[in-house]
C-alpha cells in the first residue's frame, strides 16, 4: 500500500506493487477508502511478500479479551459490558494524600538522545499497567461504541453494515463474522465480493473450516523477524489509518479531526527548545510534512521484534518527554509502540504514566481500529491540548492563556512576552511549573493592560492553591496579630528575656501594619487565578509496574560524565529511608496572575540591596509566625524587591508549600517530605535528623557589635522555660526556625557566592551544591566549633572580600543563636511548642538592626547575578544566539540543577588584590596561607584586578528578569 500521500519526504514508501494505487481517505469522502478493497482468492494463505514470517509469540498477559469482544471479531448483540458507563477518573472518593515529590533533574541543552537513560531512570516508577480494555474505556480520548466498530469493520471488508442480523448473499451477519477466535495453522478466506476490484483493508478468514474471524489484509499471518524489514512492514499501517479514519464522516456524532497517520522512519522531531533530537518512526500528526512537536499528538515507535522492546520503550517515552516539555498547551499526551505484531498503547499525565497490556493487532484488528477511531475523531481538548492555551501565530512558543472567573461567566486573557522560569525536565510527571512576563490583552489580542506575572504548575488535586493559602495565612495575621482582636493576648509583665517578652516585642512592632493592612504589601498581590480539570486517577485494577527500561540505573552512570550529581529536588528519599509509596495523586493545573514584576533578591546587584531586602524579609516571616504558619521553601528566588520609584519593597512569594505550625499531634514526619531549594535547605531537613548538639560554653560566643553578644547570652542563658525529658530521635519536621536558617544561608550565599572575590566563591563551591543530601563542608559550617570560636570567625573573614569582611560576625552571631535554640528545644523536647521560637524570631531582627547604618556604605559593593539570562535551564527558542559583541560577566554559582560546575576561576586572573594564584602546584588553601601575612587590608576597588571578566561561565547579558533554580523553576513570582 502506498503511503505516499502521509508520509514524511524521507519516509520509505511501501515495496508492495499492488498497492500503488491507495488513496488516503479523508472526512469529506468514504468512496476513497471503500473502493480500494477486495479479497484474496479464495483458498489463498499467501500474504504481501512485503510481510513475511512471524515474531515471538504473545506473552501470557498479552491481549486478554476485553469484555467487548476485543479478540478481533465483531461484536454481537450478547456482548455483556458494552453499554457499562466508563468508570469515573474524577470520583470523590478520599484522595490519598499527596506523593512526595520526587527527583527531577534538568535536561539543560543536552541532546535528548544522551538523555534517554536519564529519563528512563527518572520514568521508571510513574508507570501503571491496565488492561486493553481498561486502557480503552479510562485513557483512550474517548471509546468509541460498538455500532460505530463493526460499522468501520464492515466498511473495511469493502460492504455496507447488514441491517439485521440476517446473512445476505455476499456478507455475513454480525453474528456469524463475530465468532471467536480459534488458533489454527490453515487460512482460508471467507468469500470474494464480486462488486469489490481491489484489496480491502480487512479479510474474513475460515479457521478450522468452522471458525469465522477477521485479519488486515496486508496482515494474514503474523510477520517474521528473519525476512521483515521494519519500514515495509509497519508502512500499511498507515493506509489502515486512512481507511478507519476515511469510514464515515462522522463517529458516534463526532466529527473527523484534522490528524493524520504519517510513516516518518527515522526521522528527527523538531521544537523550539534546544536538545532537541529525538527520532520516530511514525505518529498521528496535524502538520503534515512539518514533523514538529506543536502537531503531534500520538508518536509511535517501532521494532520487528520483541527483543528489542526496551529500545521502544526509551524512544517513544523520550518523545513525549520532549512533546510535554516544548508545548505548553498539553496536558496529557499518548504514544504507541509495535515489536512485530504486539502493540502498547501509552499515556502520559502530570501524575502518572499508563501502559496497556501487549496485544496482537493481526489476531485482534478490532482492538486497532477501536484505538485509531478514538485517535482520529477526538476533539482537540481530548488529545490532551488545553483549550484555555492558545499559540500567537507566527510567533515561536509564545501563548495566549485564556483565565476564566470564578463563576465562569467572563475571562480575562494574558500574552506571553518572555519566559522567566522555565526547564526541560526529564520527568513528565511532576509540578512542570513555568513562568512568564505577560501582556493583559482582550480577546482579540490589544493590549488592554501592564504587564504582570503569570506562573502556570501542576498541584496535587486537593492541594490548597496559592490565593486560598494567601487568604488563609492574612485571616490568621488578621486574628492572632491584629491589635484590636480578641486573639492579640499580650502577655501581662513578662520577664525581660523570656519568650513571652519576645513574642510581645514581635506583635507590637507589627501591630501597626496589620492595623492598617499595610503588611499585605510585603505578599504579592494576586489579580486573577484559576484551577483547571484534574488528571485521569488510577482506577482499581491498575497495578504499579517497573521494569519497562532495563537496567536503568546501570546506563544512567555511564551516560553521565564524572561531574554529574545526584538530581535536584525534593525527594521521598533519606539516607535511612525507603523510597516513599508512589500514590499517583491526581494533579490540577493551576494558574495565577500576580500583578507586581518584581526582581529576585538572587538577582539584585549590589550587596546593600540585598541585605535591605533580606531585612525586611523579616517582616513578613515574623507575621507568618505570629499567626503559626511557616514557608517551607524561603530561597533568593522566594525573596522578591519590588522596586517603586526608588525605594524596594520586599516580597515574600511562592507560598503553595506554607503550611500551620505546630502539625497535629498524629501527623507521620517521615512521610513528609524534603522541602526546599538544596542551596537554602535547613541542615536538619536534609539529613532528616535533629542536630541534638551538647551544650555550649557561652562565654565564647561572638557578638557582631556592641551588645549583640551580651543580647545572645542574655537569651541563652535564662532558664524560663523547663524541659520535659530526655531527646527523643522523631522525625523532622518543619519548624519556624528552619524558615530563619534558610534565609541566613540566603545572607551567607550572598556575601560569599555572589561577590567578585575567588576565595569566597571557590568556598562557597563546597558549601552551595545542588543536591539534597548533606555534605560534610555544609553540616560542619554549620555545627557548633569545637575548638577556639575565634579561629572559625577568622576562617570566614579571611576568605571573604576584605571591604565586606566584618559582615562575617553578623553570619557567626546569627548561627550561634541558632545552634543554641536548636540545641536548648531538641534536648527540652520543645519542639511543638510555638513559644519556644520567639526568642530566636526577634534575635534576627534585633541582629539585622545593627546594620541600618552600613547599608548606604553596602550599597557601593556589586555582585555577580545569580545565573546567565537565557542559562541552560531557562528553555529558549533554538534560534536564541548571544548578540554579536556580547560582553563576558561573571556569575555566581548557579542555581541551575544539573552538573556540578568546575570553579569558573582556576587559572584565572585574580578578581582582586587580596589573593593572587601560588605556583602550579600549590593548592589554594596553601597559597591564602602563604599570603595571609603579606594581605594589604584595604578596601578592595571592585574594578580592580579582573572586574567582569574575573571568571565564571561566560554568559551574555544580566540576569534581570527572574532567577532560575530547584529543578529550574525558580521565577520572580516564586518557584516550581
Amino acid at each position: 500500500m502506498s503511503t505516499s500521500n502521509g508520509d514524511c519526504s524521507n519516509a520509505m514508501p511501501a515495496t508492495s506493487s499492488d498497492h500503488d494505487s491507495v488513496i488516503a481517505a479523508t472526512p469529506a469522502s468514504f468512496a476513497d477508502a471503500s473502493t480500494i478493497c477486495k479479497t484474496p482468492d479464495a483458498g489463498s494463505a499467501e500474504e504481501p511478500s512485503t510481510h513475511n514470517g512471524s515474531v515471538a509469540s504473545t506473552s501470557a498477559e498479552g491481549a486478554t479479551a476485553s469484555e467487548t469482544n476485543a479478540n478481533g471479531t465483531l461484536a454481537t448483540t450478547a456482548d455483556t459490558n458494552s453499554n457499562n458507563p466508563p468508570a469515573d477518573a474524577n470520583s470523590n472518593k478520599p484522595r490519598p494524600s499527596e506523593t512526595p515529590r520526587a527527583n527531577r533533574t534538568d535536561g539543560k541543552t543536552e541532546k535528548l538522545t544522551s538523555l534517554r537513560s536519564q529519563i528512563a531512570l527518572e520514568m521508571n516508577n510513574e508507570f501503571v499497567e491496565c488492561s486493553v480494555e481498561v486502557f480503552l474505556k479510562h485513557y483512550l480520548p474517548f471509546e468509541p461504541s460498538e455500532v460505530a466498530v463493526e460499522e468501520c469493520i464492515l466498511r473495511l471488508l469493502g460492504k455496507d453494515p447488514a441491517p439485521t442480523n440476517d446473512a445476505i448473499e455476499g456478507c455475513p451477519s454480525v453474528q456469524q463474522a463475530a465468532e471467536p477466535l480459534r488458533r489454527s495453522a490453515r487460512l482460508k478466506t471467507l468469500h470474494k465480493p464480486v462488486y469489490n476490484e481491489e484489496e480491502p483493508i480487512l479479510s474474513e478468514i475460515i479457521l478450522e473450516e468452522t471458525t469465522a474471524s477477521l485479519r488486515f489484509t496486508d496482515y494474514m499471518e503474523r510477520p517474521s523477524k528473519q525476512e521483515a524489514v521494519e519500514k515495509t512492514l509497519f508502512a500499511p499501517l498507515k493506509s489502515i489509518a486512512d481507511a478507519v479514519g476515511g469510514y464515515s464522516e462522522t463517529c458516534d456524532g463526532r466529527t473527523r479531526n484534522s490528524f493524520q497517520y504519517l510513516n516518518c522512519q527515522d526521522t528527527i522531531i523538531s521544537s523550539d527548545i534546544r536538545g532537541s533530537n529525538n527520532k520516530i518512526d511514525a505518529c498521528f500528526s496535524n502538520g503534515g510534512s512539518d514533523l514538529h512537536t506543536k502537531y503531534i499528538v500520538v508518536p509511535i515507535e517501532q521494532k520487528i521484534s520483541g527483543a528489542n522492546r526496551d529500545s521502544n520503550n526509551r524512544q517513544v517515552v523520550s518523545a513525549n518527554v520532549q512533546i510535554m516539555n516544548d508545548d505548553v498547551r498539553r496536558m496529557f499526551t499518548y504514544g504507541m509502540t509495535f515489536e512485530g505484531d504486539e502493540a502498547t498503547l501509552w499515556y502520559h499525565c502530570r501524575s502518572h504514566s499508563a501502559i496497556s497490556k501487549q496485544f496482537s493487532f493481526v489476531e485482534n484488528p478490532k482492538l486497532l481500529v477501536k484505538v485509531f477511531l478514538s485517535f482520529l475523531f477526538a476533539t482537540d481538548e481530548e488529545l490532551g491540548y488545553n483549550p484555555d492555551v492558545t499559540l500567537v501565530e507566527g510567533k515561536k512558543r509564545q501563548y495566549t492563556f485564556k483565565i476564566p472567573s470564578s463563576d465562569g461567566k467572563s475571562a480575562k486573557f494574558y500574552r506571553t512576552v518572555k519566559v522567566l522560569s522555565e526547564y526541560r525536565s526529564n520527568n513528565i510527571s511532576g509540578r512542570m511549573a513555568r513562568v512568564w512576563l505577560v501582556d493583559q490583552v482582550d480577546s482579540e489580542g490589544n493590549k488592554i493592560g501592564p504587564q504582570c506575572i503569570l506562573k502556570d504548575v501542576w498541584l496535587a488535586v486537593n492541594a490548597l492553591t496559592e490565593k486560598e493559602i494567601q487568604t488563609a495565612i492574612f485571616a490568621d495575621i488578621e486574628k492572632y496579630c491584629h491589635p484590636d482582636k480578641p486573639d492579640y493576648n499580650l502577655a501581662s509583665d513578662p520577664p525581660e528575656d523570656s519568650p513571652q517578652a519576645a513574642l510581645n516585642a514581635i506583635k507590637m512592632r507589627n501591630a501597626e501594619l496589620v492595623k492598617s493592612g499595610e503588611y499585605k504589601q510585603y505578599f504579592l498581590e494576586i489579580e486573577s487565578d484559576h484551577a483547571g480539570k484534574p488528571s485521569k486517577d488510577v482506577l482499581e485494577g491498575c497495578t504499579p509496574v517497573t521494569g519497562l527500561f532495563q537496567n536503568a540505573d546501570a546506563n544512567r552512570i555511564a551516560s553521565l560524565n564524572e561531574n554529574s550529581i545526584r538530581p535536584v529536588g525534593s525527594t521521598g528519599l533519606s539516607k535511612t529511608r525507603q523510597p516513599s509509596i508512589r500514590t499517583y495523586t491526581p494533579r490540577k493545573q493551576y494558574r495565577v496572575i500576580f500583578k507586581e514584576v518584581c526582581q529576585p533578591v538572587g538577582d539584585l546587584p549590589t550587596l546593600g540591596k540585598v541585605l535591605d531586602v533580606i531585612q525586611q524579609t523579616l517582616i513578613p516571616l515574623s507575621l507568618l509566625y505570629c499567626a503559626g504558619w511557616v514557608h517551607r521553601d524561603i530561597s533568593s528566588g522566594n525573596i522578591l524587591a519590588h522596586e517603586v520609584g526608588s525605594v524596594l519593597r520586599a516580597k515574600l512569594s511562592d507560598l503553595e508549600y506554607a503550611k500551620k505550625f505546630p502539625l497535629p499531634e498524629d501527623h507521620e514526619g517521615n512521610v513528609d517530605p524534603k522541602t526546599g531549594t538544596p542551596f537554602f535547605m535547613p541542615v536538619e531537613i536534609m539529613r532528616n535528623s535533629y542536630l541534638h548538639t551538647k551544650a555550649r560554653n557561652h562565654n565564647k560566643v561572638i557578638s557582631l557589635v556592641g551588645n549583640l553578644k551580651e543580647a545572645i547570652l542574655r537569651h541563652h542563658t535564662q532558664d524560663n522555660q523547663t524541659t520535659n525529658g530526655k531527646p527523643t530521635a522523631t522525625p523532622v519536621v518543619y519548624n519556624f526556625q528552619h524558615d530563619l536558617e534558610s534565609l541566613w544561608w540566603v545572607l551567607v550565599w550572598s556575601l560569599t557566592a555572589r561577590v567578585d572575590h575567588q576565595p569566597s566563591r571557590m568556598w562557597a563551591n563546597d558549601i552551595f551544591q545542588h543536591d539534597d543530601v548533606l555534605t560534610s563542608a555544609r553540616l560542619n559550617f554549620l555545627r557548633p566549633y569545637r575548638g577556639d570560636p575565634d579561629e572559625h570567625v577568622e576562617d570566614l573573614q579571611r576568605i571573604m572580600l576584605p571591604s565586606i569582611s566584618v559582615l562575617s560576625y553578623l553570619v557567626d552571631a546569627l548561627r550561634d543563636a541558632m545552634d543554641i535554640d536548636y540545641s536548648k528545644r531538641e534536648s527540652g523536647n520543645m519542639l511543638r511548642d510555638p513559644l519556644s521560637y520567639a526568642i530566636i524570631v526577634n534575635l534576627f531582627h534585633f541582629a539585622f538592626q545593627t546594620l541600618q547604618n552600613s547599608l548606604d556604605y553596602l550599597k557601593s559593593i556589586p555582585l555577580l547575578p545569580s545565573a546567565p539570562v537565557d542559562g541552560p535551564n531557562s528553555v529558549q527558542p533554538v534560534d536564541v544566539t548571544t548578540a554579536p559583541g556580547a560582553p563576558s560577566v561573571s556569575v555566581a554559582p548557579s542555581l541551575i540543577p544539573s552538573r556540578k560546575r568546575p570553579n569558573p576561576n582556576t587559572g584565572q586572573t585574580a578578581p582582586s588584590e587580596s589573593f593572587q594564584p601560588g605556583p602550579v602546584d600549590e593548592d589554594v588553601e596553601a597559597t591564602l596561607e602563604r599570603q595571609r601575612s603579606k594581605r594589604i587590608k584595604t578596601q578592595d576597588d571592585p574594578n580592580a584586578g579582573g572586574g567582569s571578566n574575573a571568571g565564571g561561565n561566560a554568559a551574555p547579558g544580566n540576569s534581570t528578569t527572574g532567577r532560575r533554580s530547584k529543578s529550574g523553576t525558580r521565577s520572580k513570582t516564586g518557584r516550581s
